[in-house]
């Protein structure tokens, strides 16, 4: 079963639903957190315990809380998905109600920074149409497995 880590303090009561419709399209195992400090703590976790365990992908909100004993930032989601790179993320995909073109630099300095991970950008309100929780699976190789 494939692993996927939420990234997004939104996760857990306004967008439970499209959770709930992720799993169930996709059959993947959901984490859920809601800060940049569990998000790191989870990866690391998921490090630790053995090829099986890793993460196969990540969506993050862009604008991510930090947490308490970290400084603010602006976008702390792109430093999750720099760090989840790092650590053999296939996929990661940001769920975002930032304009892309506000992140456009440092999105595309990502994606050259990375070249074998498959990066995605969707708009948060476009999750509450009918395709984009099958756009989101297919993307992020997430079709249940026979």
């Amino acid at each position: 079963m494939k692993r996927v880590l939420w990234a997004d303090d939104d996760s857990g009561d306004q967008l439970e639903s499209i959770g709930r419709l992720l799993k169930r399209r996709s059959g993947a195992y959901l984490e859920n957190v809601s800060t940049f400090e569990e998000a790191v703590q989870s990866i690391d976790a998921s490090l630790k315990d053995g090829p099986d365990s890793h993460y196969h992908c990540l969506l993050i909100d862009t604008m991510l809380p930090i947490g308490p004993s970290e400084e603010e930032e602006d976008y702390p989601g792109l430093r999750v998905a720099e760090y989840g790179a790092t650590n053999g993320v296939e996929h990661i995909a940001f769920l975002s109600v930032v304009p892309h073109p506000e992140i456009a630099d440092r999105y595309k300095a990502l994606v050259e920074r990375f070249p074998d991970v498959r990066f995605h950008y969707y708009h948060k309100l476009s999750l509450f149409q009918s395709v984009a929780i099958d756009d989101i699976v297919n993307a992020l190789q997430l079709q249940k497995e026979a």
